[in-house]
């Protein structure tokens, strides 16, 4: 019995001297936790949120678009749709090539924050392009800053940088591909605005990779487009444009 005793002393000892020394860092421990935390309030807080936007279409079979009469065979066998061929001729080079002209994503703008920039459709200042989209061989990059007594334009790729005392980049010699006039300044954000120049053929491989384009289930007639972007409205607006041009595509 004492030697029993004895070692479930010696095991609670020996539990509690554990227990202290660890507890002993619990200091340590609490400023890991909250520096863990902060650093997930921080990335969660200024990472830009994406958002999923899909649309779905009906792919109509021949027989059903025209005025032939069904026959037997077609009225008893499942439909010849292909969808992989239909899916393909969506994401085709042709088709993107015409949503970019139609919707102009050649220049596209972002409005800079003090962490991180955010696309944007509209902007308090009136853009003329100089450049014809099918021109672009390279991207190229500018910001556009309104300060005290002048616009300041520039040239993020080269570090050029072109000032306009008149807020107009009108009425003075520039070689800048874009005229800038008529600025709303009570709608001016503080760090200005970025404008990107992207060439057809890069933009063509973006929308490649960022469009899903599946059939829904094996014997469904309807395909699913989703695209990922931090602007819904942008991604509506390609989503839109890419059915009416398939579907005048396959007008024709």
């Amino acid at each position: 019995m004492s030697d029993s005793n004895f070692q479930e002393t010696d095991d609670e000892f020996d539990l509690k001297k554990e227990f202290f020394k660890y507890f002993f860092f619990w200091k340590y421990f609490l400023v890991s936790i909250l520096f863990f935390f902060f650093c997930a309030y921080i990335f969660n807080r200024y990472t830009a949120k994406v958002y999923d936007t899909t649309a779905k279409i009906q792919i109509l079979d021949k027989k059903q678009s025209s005025m032939e009469m069904p026959s037997a065979e077609d009225l008893f066998s499942n439909s010849k749709i292909n969808l992989e061929n239909e899916i393909e001729i969506i994401k085709s080079s042709p088709i993107l090539e015409r949503v970019i002209k139609n919707l102009d994503l050649n220049i596209y703008f972002e409005g800079v924050g003090d962490i991180m920039s955010s696309q944007i459709l509209s902007y308090p200042f009136k853009f003329t392009s100089k450049i014809n989209p099918d021109s672009l061989k390279i991207k190229m990059s500018f910001n556009v800053l309104l300060e005290e007594n002048n616009l300041l334009i520039t040239n993020i790729d080269d570090d050029i940088k072109y000032v306009f005392p008149e807020f107009s980049t009108t009425g003075v010699t520039h070689d800048l591909p874009f005229e800038i006039t008529n600025i709303i300044n009570k709608r001016w954000v503080d760090n200005g605005y970025n404008i990107f120049f992207i060439p057809t053929s890069n933009l063509i491989s973006s929308l490649k990779q960022s469009i899903n384009v599946l059939p829904l289930g094996k014997k469904s007639d309807m395909i699913s487009l989703n695209i990922q972007n931090s602007n819904t409205e942008y991604s509506k607006r390609v989503l839109n444009e890419i059915i009416a041009v398939f579907n005048q595509d396959g007008i024709k």
